[in-house]
């Protein structure tokens, strides 16, 4: 599997869905499966955000989200610097800090175009490591097997213990494309430590 940059991979993290920089920050050291730079990667969020690929937010539980000044910018910078090194990966899904990000149209433009999501791979994976499930839709029952294979093959550590299979009328991919017809295979797995 070939390696993305890190700035076309943040923008892969929020093709699906906006995300905290917590979570960000988790999801991207688990896929390089190395300590991200904390300051490295809020730089090059920033640089993404200049450029129109993200939109950034500050969003607490009970205040509407509101546009980030430079002040916040600061801010968070600090917190996340003192809070994220010590962190568990599982402690990141709860960002109290409140910086989050969204990919713009600009943003999945480039994605779709220097990420190049191939046809043929008709299926999306979440991993909910707070909950240990993964959960696959595909075209396929076959497809959807292939893929908790290669999700297996990346985490040998988790250990298969239950497993559902429904069907779908329909389902998106990343890409924005839509496959009719499809299957969900839902996992539930443990960690060996």
């Amino acid at each position: 599997m070939c390696e993305l940059p890190l700035r076309i991979e943040i923008l892969d993290c929020l093709v699906d869905a906006p995300s905290s920089f917590a979570a960000l920050y988790g999801e991207l050291g688990k896929r390089r499966r190395e300590r991200i730079d904390i300051e490295r990667l809020f730089e090059l969020i920033l640089e993404a955000e200049s450029n129109g690929w993200v939109r950034t937010v500050i969003m607490y539980d009970t205040d509407p989200p509101r546009t980030t000044t430079d002040k916040d910018r600061d801010r968070v910078l600090r917190e996340y610097i003192e809070w994220l090194p010590e962190a568990e990966y599982d402690e990141l899904s709860c960002d109290e800090v409140g910086f989050w990000m969204e990919i713009t149209p600009t943003g999945r433009e480039l994605w779709t175009e220097v990420a190049k999501p191939t046809p043929s791979a008709e299926w999306t994976l979440a991993d909910d490591v707070r909950l240990h499930r993964v959960v696959v839709k595909a075209a396929n029952l076959g497809l959807a097997e292939e893929a908790i294979m290669q999700w297996n093959r990346l985490y040998p550590e988790n250990c298969v213990q239950h497993r559902s299979v429904r069907d779908l009328d329909w389902f998106e991919l990343r890409s924005g494309n839509r496959v009719e017809n499809g299957i969900e295979v839902q996992v539930t797995y443990s960690t060996e430590k």
